[in-house]
């Protein structure tokens, strides 16, 4: 139901993911990432909110299995999700999917079917991609091959074998980022907010590279 309110969003359910029909790949999720349109559509504000749903929309996984028809991808592949077909995601400036838009904005996958079920009732998925849950289904278009060692350096980086913040640092403290962008945001300024390199969307944070490291690009 759209425009729902959630008081108190379910942590961890038991959901079974149906096997991929033609044309769709079934992913185990190795790292995923929150985004502000999580909590956004999670909020009941989002006019395209329908629930019970799985959220998540940045990730990255393993290929499990293929549906009849898949062709560009196989088990074992590390994947990312990206459309390779639509105007859009062909084009440099945007990913917004417009391939199966009208499906994806249901919930549902191509078929208008979902392949997510929670105590005998569907799930609906989220933006094609609900990497919040351990396994998920998506189109065979929506997903490209990423380089094979991301799930290993993310485990690494989980278990701090990788220290990422010996190379890199933000050259200003999260306090500080955060005040430019409220202040960014309600069309004001401060010392930060020149820092930061493009409004709304922060394109970018500025990076300091630490000394050791004279010729690594900021």
């Amino acid at each position: 139901m759209a425009n729902q309110v959630i008081k108190k969003a379910s942590l961890q359910e038991e959901v079974e993911v149906a096997p991929p029909k033609a044309h769709e790949v079934q992913i185990k999720i190795i790292a995923t990432a929150v985004c502000h349109t999580d909590a956004y559509t999670l909020s009941g504000a989002d006019p395209e909110g329908s629930f019970p749903v799985i959220l998540g929309r940045e990730g990255a996984g393993i290929v499990e299995s293929v549906g009849e028809g898949v062709t560009q991808l196989k088990a074992g592949d590390t994947v990312i999700p990206q459309c390779g077909e639509c105007k859009f995601c062909l084009n440099p400036k945007t990913n917004l999917c417009q391939k199966i838009r009208v499906t994806q904005g249901k919930g549902l996958m191509p078929d208008g079917t979902s392949r997510f079920t929670c105590k005998g009732k569907t799930n609906l998925h989220y933006m094609g991609t609900s990497s919040f849950s351990e396994y998920t289904a998506v189109a065979d278009i929506s997903v490209a091959k990423s380089v094979e060692s991301v799930p290993k350096l993310v485990s690494e980086y989980m278990s701090k074998k990788i220290k990422v913040d010996e190379f890199v640092t933000h050259s200003l403290s999260f306090d500080q980022i955060n005040e430019a962008f409220d202040l960014l945001h309600a069309g004001k300024r401060s010392s930060h907010t020149k820092n930061i390199r493009a409004v709304l969307g922060l394109r970018c944070l500025r990076l300091n590279v630490k000394k050791s490291f004279p010729n690594a690009l900021t």
